[in-house]
Order: structure tokens, then C-alpha cells, then sequence
């Protein structure tokens, strides 16, 4: 009895062991197998490889459509730039047109008047065959009997009477005015032709094409010194307009007395005086600024720019570019010549 009774708790322990190992593995969750792949539905895509995208092939996330096309919206804005210049050459020409046209009627007046001083006047010549004449019949010639023969005059010489200084230098201010006027028209003229075809393109001309060709004509006006043409023609007018007062001024001193011209050549000295001052005034102001010291009120600009103030101004540069080379010149001459 003893031996049995002795065992049975070696046999109970074995059991309880067994029964805590058997409920640890049911309490574990199970190991996942690695070999088994798990595959998501929603993931399927990602792992084919991706097709590189060429040009021509449809956007995956295409930007939204704009309508029209690009190239007329870049191409619009400057065309309406170019058109507002063109315009405004356009009727600064037209009115430049307008002033020529009555400026020469009025130089070809008085040309009509002054211009017959340069010929010889043939009342002149038929006075002095008229006193000749008269001449030879209050003292007929004497025959001379004792030898025969009969005295006889010369030939007879009609005197040429010398042109008047002030009559030629009249005349030649007066006719560089008028072809000056007549130049002015003429380019002008041209000009506005040029402006017209510069401005047209053809109607079947896609906005890409007409793209090129807006930049080809605009680089050809700058290439080709249009604008600079456009910006003579007013000058080429003021110089045949002093010309013509110089000339009238002239043409009073010679004809008419001091108390007639006097006044006349004062009312035509404000217009003279006037357009010196605003050509030249820009070009001193900005001289003046370099030289003299600015005071606490900054001087305002003078907005009397045009295109004659500008000649003014860049042969101004140019006159002291040509002594700044001259003196650099001389000076390297001199430091050569000394060593």
C-alpha cells in the first residue's frame, strides 16, 4: 500500500505540466507563414513597372485646357504696342504734313517776288539804248572831209549791272527753306507708306508665323534707323523756318527803312529766341547739375525734351569724346617722347 499511495503525486505533477504547456500554446496567436505572399487589391498596380512617359503621350494628371490660342495671347499685347507707336509717328507725320504743305506756299510767295533781283532787268537795258540815242542826236558824228573817211563809234557795249549781296544771300536762305519744306513732305510721305505695310499681315497667317514675322519687322525698324527718320522731320521743319525769318529779316533790312524793320525783326527774333532756349535748355540743365553744387531744394526737370534737344546733346558728348581723345593722344605722345 505504501509504495502506491507513495507514486501517485510524481504522476500528478507530469499531468499538471502537460496541461500548463498545452494551454500556453493555445493562448499564443499563431506565427504567420512568410512563404505565403499577401497580396492587397488596392496595391496590385504598384508593383507592375512603371512605363516611362514620352512627348506626345496623354498627361496622367493633364493641366486644364485654356481656349484660344497661346501664341495670338502672347501675340496681341505687342501688337497693340506697336500699333499706339505706329499711330503716334503717324500723326505727328500728318500734321508735320499739314504745316510743310502751308509753309511752302508761303516760301514759294515771296521766292516769286525775290527771285527776279537775280536777273538782269531789261528796262535797264532799253534806258541806256534810250539815252545812247539821244546821245547821237544832239551830237551827230563829224565826216572828215580832208581825208575822206567818217568818224565811227565803238561798239556798242550794254553795261551789266552787279547783283546785290543781300539779294543772292535772300535768295539762298529763302530756296534752301523752301527744298527743306519740300523734303520734309516727301519723307514723310514715304514714312507713312512704310507705317502701312508695317502694320499689315496676311489674313491666313497662323499667330505662330505671325509671331516671327512682328519680331523680323520690328528688329528691321531698329536696324534700319526708322524711328531716327521719323524724329528728323520736325527738325528738318524748324531749320527751314529759321531759315526763312533769317532771310525775311535780310530782305527788310535791304528794301525797307529802320523804322519799318526794326519792329518786324523784333516780333521775328521771339520765335528764333524761343526755339534756341528749348533746345539747348535740357543740355545746359544737365551740365549745370555736374558742375554746380545741389542745393537743399532739388532743381525740377526740364521737360522741354525733342528730338533737336537730343541732336544737341549727343554732339555735345560727342565734341568732349573727341578732345578726351585728342588730349589722351597728345599726352602719350608727350610721355613717349620723353623717355
Amino acid at each position: 500500500m505504501f509504495p502506491c499511495s507513495h507514486k501517485q503525486p510524481a504522476i500528478d505533477h507530469k499531468q499538471n505540466r502537460k496541461r500548463k504547456a498545452r494551454a500556453s500554446m493555445s493562448s499564443t496567436p499563431p506565427i504567420p507563414n512568410t512563404n505565403e505572399r499577401q497580396e492587397d487589391p488596392s496595391l496590385s498596380t504598384s508593383a507592375e513597372k512603371p512605363k516611362l512617359w514620352k512627348c506626345g503621350d496623354p498627361y496622367k494628371f493633364a493641366p486644364p485646357q485654356e481656349e484660344g490660342d497661346p501664341w495670338d495671347k502672347l501675340l496681341q499685347p505687342m501688337l497693340k504696342r506697336d500699333k499706339e507707336q505706329c499711330d503716334a509717328w503717324k500723326d505727328e507725320v500728318e500734321n508735320l504734313l499739314i504745316f510743310a504743305g502751308l509753309f511752302s506756299a508761303i516760301v514759294t510767295a515771296f521766292i516769286i517776288e525775290s527771285y527776279k533781283g537775280l536777273k538782269q532787268d531789261p528796262n535797264d537795258a532799253m534806258i541806256f539804248l534810250l539815252s545812247h540815242i539821244a546821245a547821237r542826236l544832239d551830237s551827230p558824228g563829224i565826216n572828215n572831209s580832208s581825208t575822206g573817211t567818217t568818224s565811227t563809234n565803238n561798239p556798242l557795249q550794254i553795261p551789266v549791272s552787279p547783283i546785290p549781296v543781300s539779294t543772292s544771300r535772300v535768295n539762298v536762305l529763302w530756296f534752301i527753306s523752301l527744298v527743306l519744306s519740300l523734303t520734309t513732305v516727301l519723307v514723310g510721305t514715304v514714312g507713312l507708306q512704310w507705317l502701312r505695310e508695317h502694320l499689315r499681315y496676311p489674313v491666313t497667317m497662323v499667330p505662330r508665323d505671325k509671331f516671327a514675322m512682328f519680331h523680323m519687322r520690328t528688329e528691321g525698324l531698329e536696324r534700319w534707323h526708322v524711328p531716327g527718320i521719323f524724329s528728323a522731320l520736325p527738325i528738318l521743319l524748324q531749320v527751314a523756318l529759321a531759315l526763312f525769318l533769317m532771310g525775311l529779316v535780310d530782305f527788310l533790312l535791304s528794301v525797307a527803312p529802320l523804322g519799318v524793320a526794326a519792329p518786324v525783326i523784333a516780333v521775328i527774333g521771339l520765335p528764333l529766341i524761343f526755339s534756341v532756349a528749348t533746345t539747348t535748355l535740357p543740355t545746359i540743365q544737365l551740365f549745370a547739375s555736374k558742375v554746380l553744387p545741389l542745393r537743399e531744394r532739388v532743381p525740377s526737370q526740364c521737360p522741354y525734351r525733342s528730338p533737336q534737344s537730343l541732336v544737341v546733346l549727343t554732339g555735345i558728348y560727342r565734341v568732349r569724346d573727341g578732345f578726351d581723345s585728342v588730349r589722351g593722344y597728345i599726352t602719350d605722345s608727350l610721355s613717349l617722347s620723353l623717355f
